[in-house]
């Protein structure tokens, strides 16, 4: 009888234990559950960051191209004055040189 009552004893203390390792196997469990929704959480954050900077960068880089555009569009206007100026010059010179001759010839 008392051998009995020790392995009644024994069992009843295993199934304490066991139940507390079951307790602290879910207790862990829900700690994972718990840190994996934050993860996610800070993952979909960081995401959205993310994607918004990725935005910022294209409307950046248009505005960038744009304003190239527009420098690239004056230096070419400054080109064609320039270029219409020394047109202008050579005709001036030959005018002169005309002159000159004329004035030679008198």
């Amino acid at each position: 009888n008392e051998k009995m009552k020790k392995q009644i004893n024994e069992l009843e203390e295993n199934i304490i234990k066991k139940q507390i390792t079951i307790d602290q196997l879910q207790s862990d469990y829900l700690e994972c559950f718990n840190l994996k929704d934050q993860y996610f959480v800070e993952l979909q954050v960081k995401q959205n960051k993310l994607r918004e900077n990725e935005k910022k960068v294209q409307e950046l880089s248009l505005k960038n191209d744009n304003l190239l555009k527009g420098k690239e569009n004056e230096l070419l206007e400054k080109i064609k004055e320039i270029e219409e100026l020394k047109s202008q010059i050579k005709i001036q010179k030959e005018q002169i040189q005309q002159l000159l001759q004329q004035q030679q010839l008198q």
